[in-house]
C-alpha cells in the first residue's frame, strides 16, 4: 500500500482513537465527580448522624444520675476496695 493511501487512513484511526478517548474521560470525569458528591454527602450525613446518636447516649447516661435533693447528706464516694 502506498504512503499516499496509508496516511489518510492512519489520520483518520488517530483521530477516532483519541476522539474516543477523550469522550470517556469526559463521560467518566461527570461520573467520578458525581460519585464523589455522593460519598461527600452521605459521610456528611452519617458523621451528622452518628454525634446525634453520641449526643442522644451522653444525655440518656446523665439523667440516670440525678442529683442529690437539697439539704440531703451528699453520696459517699465509691471506695476502689482498698486499704486507706
Amino acid at each position: 500500500m502506498s504512503v499516499s493511501r496509508s496516511l489518510p487512513r492512519a489520520a483518520v484511526s488517530a483521530a477516532v482513537w483519541t476522539g474516543s478517548s477523550i469522550g470517556i474521560g469526559y463521560l467518566l470525569t461527570h461520573g467520578v465527580a458525581g460519585l464523589a458528591r455522593s460519598v461527600a454527602i452521605a459521610t456528611l450525613v452519617g458523621r451528622m448522624l452518628l454525634r446525634q446518636a453520641q449526643r442522644r447516649l451522653l444525655l440518656h447516661t446523665l439523667g440516670q444520675v440525678r442529683p442529690a435533693a437539697p439539704g440531703a447528706p451528699a453520696p459517699r464516694a465509691a471506695s476502689s476496695g482498698g486499704y486507706v
